[in-house]
């Protein structure tokens, strides 16, 4: 029998209720170092990414650089945390992995141009990043499920 590694991911009370609720709305009011992103966004997204496959969100943030800086390190680090290797499961931004092992294509995929600011999976699907201060990366797009960083910062009339 060949040992397989077992790794325990814990989780706080807050991130285990968002996850068993699994709301089809989820509002979550906590404070900070609570885990949203670690262990709230990076969990839902990987189960969307698994049973919609090929499917395609979107995750909007106020401000493109606190996005980069504050939203996507802790976002990845949650995926990895679950198990999913970047480069290996996922990539983000440009690249020649998916053409290479033959990942599928989300049904709406974005252009090439704009792979810069995606999040493309090994099931086909995946998650664009979006943010308010960027008018042209929201308009007009069709998405599968939507999230919102720090709805308090977000234009509500604009992500509508």
């Amino acid at each position: 029998m060949i040992p397989v590694e077992v790794k325990k991911i814990h989780y706080n009370k807050p991130q285990l209720r968002a996850m068993a609720i699994n709301a089809n709305e989820t509002y979550v009011v906590a404070g900070r170092f609570t885990g949203k992103s670690v262990g709230i966004l990076a969990p839902h997204d990987a189960r969307c990414f698994q049973l919609m496959p090929r499917g395609c969100g979107m995750m909007i943030g106020s401000n493109f650089r606190k996005m980069m800086t504050d939203l996507i390190p802790p976002y990845v680090a949650g995926l990895e945390k679950m198990g999913l290797k970047r480069d290996v499961d996922f990539v983000i931004g440009q690249s020649d992995i998916p053409k290479k092992k033959g990942w599928p294509e989300p049904f709406i995929a974005p252009e090439k141009d704009a792979r810069k600011f995606f999040l493309h999976t090994r099931w086909g699907s995946g998650t664009r990043f979006a943010s308010q201060d960027r008018r042209v990366t929201m308009v007009g797009t069709e998405v599968d499920w939507i999230k919102g960083d720090e709805a308090k910062l977000l234009n509500y009339d604009r992500f509508k």
